[in-house]
Order: structure tokens, then sequence, then C-alpha cells
């Protein structure tokens, strides 16, 4: 193996001394440094093949900041895949000049913003943002919404669902995308149910397709709103009546026959589930089959609350009882399906017609 050029030692020594952060550009040979005032680069002058001498520079910046040169091809894919480098100084990580390294330091506890910037500058893309934009928080505000913005221009580029899930909820959730944005998003989820299910994520809070409450609510709502105070069955079924339940009902029944994965299918469910979950009954253990949902929705019919409720509106029995059955709901129903199966599009949704009908039935009969 080609050992490294005494121009290319100096150089480098210069750059470590004076650089926060290392990224090494393969294709030009090139190792840049960003210091406090100034960015630095050396111009490789490789002696033999390139990936040979690129290894050679790797491993001088793995023993000026380990010791070893060995050290961090031994640790490297143990701290990407877990994410655990607690131990390690992040300043030092940010010098080994590789995307991976970079991933896992977005996972550190001990993060600061200054290091999630250098990160950042170091090797951009799709996979650090989001996990640095998960640490919202810490980061300084423009640079928060440079990395949103990032994040949203790439989406078109995205092509599996759980990437596309994973940054809409996740943008969505920094409070720092524009109404303009938002729509703009949301309409992509004409085609691509990715983008509106994420939304589901967040309830019916930024949709901004918004529904009018259900024309029986007026009516109910006094009665609604007195039985809320002791029974909060009263108080959610109040919720999915008006404007922002109703927004969600509609948001779902135009994704549900429309999924186009497994992946879309069971972030709908589980959108669903958190939103529809009753934390004031006793939840039975999962059910995977959706004629059970209804038996049990029958036993929570008898609850204190739900004879309360209907003993004064008996004329939302039926609609109680939809209540209940979603909120029984999650991926678990897919299972059936998906432990055989691993279609997608058409044939997919074909395989799940019985409970996407069974679900969208419910789901008409609260804003019927």
């Amino acid at each position: 193996m080609s050992e490294l050029s005494s121009e290319d030692l100096l150089r480098l020594n210069v750059l470590l001394a004076n650089a926060r952060a290392i990224r090494i550009d393969e294709q030009h040979m090139r190792v840049h440094g960003l210091g406090d005032e100034r960015e630095y680069e050396v111009q490789l002058n490789p002696r033999g093949g390139e990936q040979a001498y690129l290894t050679r520079v790797r491993e001088f910046l793995s023993t000026a900041m380990f010791g070893s040169p060995r050290r961090y091809p031994k640790y490297l894919h143990r701290w990407a895949g877990l994410g655990q480098i607690s131990t390690v100084p992040v300043d030092k990580l940010l010098m080994l000049g590789e995307p991976e390294v970079m991933l896992a330091v977005a996972h550190s506890a001990t993060l600061t913003a200054q290091q999630a910037q250098l990160a950042w500058w170091a090797y951009p893309g799709p996979e650090l943002g989001r996990r640095l934009l998960h640490k919202h928080s810490l980061l300084a505000a423009d640079f928060a919404r440079e990395l949103v913005r990032y994040l949203v221009e790439y989406l078109p580029f995205e092509t599996q669902s759980r990437d596309i899930l994973h940054t809409v909820s996740l943008v969505l959730a920094t409070g720092l995308v524009s109404d303009a944005l938002c729509l703009s998003m949301w309409n992509r989820g004409q085609r691509r149910k990715s983008y509106r299910i994420a939304f589901l994520n967040h309830g019916s809070a930024h949709i901004p397709q918004r529904q009018s409450a259900r024309a029986d609510l007026p009516a109910a709502h006094a009665s609604l709103q007195d039985l809320a105070a002791h029974h909060p069955l009263a108080a959610k079924l109040h919720d999915l009546l008006d404007e922002p339940g109703q927004t969600f009902i509609a948001a779902v029944l135009d994704c549900l026959p429309r999924c186009a994965d497994q992946e879309e299918v069971n972030a709908l469910l589980e959108a669903m589930r958190a939103y529809f979950t009753l934390p004031a009954l006793p939840v039975p253990a999962a059910i995977v089959e959706p004629s059970p949902l209804e038996q049990a929705a029958e036993q929570m019919l008898q609850s204190d609350g739900a004879i309360a409720l209907l003993s004064t509106l008996p004329a939302l029995h039926s609609t109680l009882r939809s209540m209940l059955v979603l909120s029984l709901v999650g991926p678990e129903l897919t299972t059936p399906v998906f432990s055989r199966s691993d279609a997608t599009g058409t044939v997919m949704r074909k395989q799940l017609a019985e409970l996407t009908d069974f679900l969208q039935t419910h789901l008409r009969n609260l804003c019927a």
C-alpha cells in the first residue's frame, strides 16, 4: 500500500491543527477542513492507486485522533448501526471525514448545536438532515430552517414511503413550515399518499383541507359538553363530530383505499390508533381480525360513560359504536395478509379489500 507523500503529510498536519471538521472529496482527491474562520483544502498527490491512497489518508486521520489506524475501521459499523458513541468524543469523530460516522454523531446525546452544523457541513444529505432535525430544539433557528428547506426540496427524489413519511412528519413537527409549503406537501399527497399519512401523524392540526363540523353537532353540543366533564367518551365524540375530527376522518378516507405499499398501510393504521385511542377505557389485547372489533365495541358500550352518553343522546348509538370500533384499530389488523404476502399496489389493495371496506364503513358512519 502506498505511503502518504511527505508533502501531503505536512499539509494534512496543518489542516488537523486548524480544522474543526473534515470532509474527503474522493472524486477530486481533496481533503477539506472547516476552521473557526475559514475553510482549508489539501489537494492530494496519490502514489499508486487512488483508493489505496485514500485508505492511508483515513488511517492517518484515525491515528491522529485515536492513536490507532485500525480503531476507526473496527468501530465504524457499531457506531453507525447502534448510534452508541457516548464514550467517544464527538469533536474527534468530526475529524474522521466519513459520512457514516457523521450519521452516528447525529445520535450523540451530547451533540451541541455547533457540532451539528459541523457534521452537516461535512456530509449534508437527507438521512443526516432527518437525524439532526430530530434535535431541532437545540439547533439555531436559521440552521433548523436550512435543514427543513433542504429536506423538503429533496422530497421529490425520495423513492421509499418510509423516508417520505419520516421527512414530512418531522418537518411538520418543527413548526417551521410556512402555510404555502404545507399546502404544497399536502397537494403532493394527491398522488403519493405517504405525504398525507405523514400529516395524520399530527392529528388534523396541519391539514390545510378543512372540513365542516357534522350537521347534527349543534343539537348535541350542549349535552356532550355537560357529559364531557365526567365522561371522556363524550369529550372524544364531540371532538370527532367537530371540525378537527371531521377533517381527520376525511383525510383517512382519502388515503385508506389508495395506499401504495405495506409501509403506507401500517403507518396509516398507526396514525388512526393514535388519534382514536380512548385512554379512559381498558384496551383489549391486539385484535387482528375485523369482526372481533365490533364484539369488543359492544362490550365497551356497557361502560358507565357509554351508558350515560346514550341515555342522553340515544340517536348517537351507531356513531358511538363506530368510534369505539375505530379506537381498537392498529397495524395488527394487517398481520393475516402481510404475514403471507409482500404484494404492493393493486394486488395488495385487493388483498386488503375486506379490511378497508370494514374501516370505511365505520369512518363514514362518523361523518354521516
